[in-house]
């Protein structure tokens, strides 16, 4: 894919990061002549998709993914995302099953169903691929530990401890919330190297995306008075 086609992609709205996301991917994937339905990741599990956004982020951007915390003795502490990590688990299997004491077979959830989350019963009832025993609060606890041990990329942790006070900290990281701002900063880079040539040499949008994007450095260098 070239800069052009990521520019186009990009939405540049200030909506939710998720939104926003599944929205470039599904452009992009149209752009590719993809025969994958339109907004497909909906029907991911979100361990599925992390992993989809984190290869994403690697192949565009390429940097670590920094995360600030505070602690609650007010120490200000940053540290990397384990997007390389993310990125290499493997797939989850299609069906996990559990004792309810007969044996009940449960999809993953899938993003268009996060809005269930803070209901367990309706999302478990939401992935069963077949009736059966009705599912008490023990069964719906282990069901939950059973999609997180098979999606473990679903859910990022961070395990640290603070360095000015020692407490153990446990935080929760939305990829889709960092992959989001990254990507942005990319794409309003384009834009302003875009500005910057075009109003130097009188180049269009589109003449400015074909030079290689090695080359437009050097210009933007030549035009700042830098060798």
């Amino acid at each position: 894919m070239t800069d052009a086609d990521l520019l186009n992609a990009w939405p540049f709205d200030a909506g939710p990061p998720l939104p926003r996301l599944l929205r470039f991917v599904d452009a992009l994937a149209a752009g590719a002549g993809s025969a994958t339905a339109k907004s497909s990741g909906t029907m991911e599990s979100l361990g599925t998709f992390n992993r989809r956004l984190a290869r994403l982020h690697l192949q565009l951007v390429g940097r670590p993914l920094e995360a600030k915390v505070v602690c609650a003795c007010g120490e200000e502490l940053e540290l990397a995302l384990p997007i390389e990590a993310v990125a290499a688990t493997a797939d989850p299997p299609a069906t996990v099953g559990i004792d309810t004491p007969n044996r009940r077979s449960f999809r993953l959830p899938c993003l268009s169903e996060i809005a269930l989350a803070r209901e367990p019963r309706a999302l478990a009832e939401a992935c069963a691929l077949e009736e059966g025993d009705a599912l008490s609060d023990e069964h719906l606890a282990t069901l939950d530990a059973v999609w997180s041990a098979a999606d473990p990329a679903a859910e990022i942790t961070l395990d640290f401890a603070c360095t000015a006070c020692g407490v153990p900290i446990h935080a929760q990281a939305d990829l889709a919330l960092f992959v989001a701002r990254e990507l942005d900063m990319k794409m309003r880079g384009f834009l302003a190297e875009i500005h910057n040539l075009a109003g130097a040499y009188g180049w269009s949008e589109a003449e400015v995306l074909m030079v290689p994007a090695a080359r437009r450095r050097l210009y933007a260098a030549l035009i700042g008075g830098r060798s």
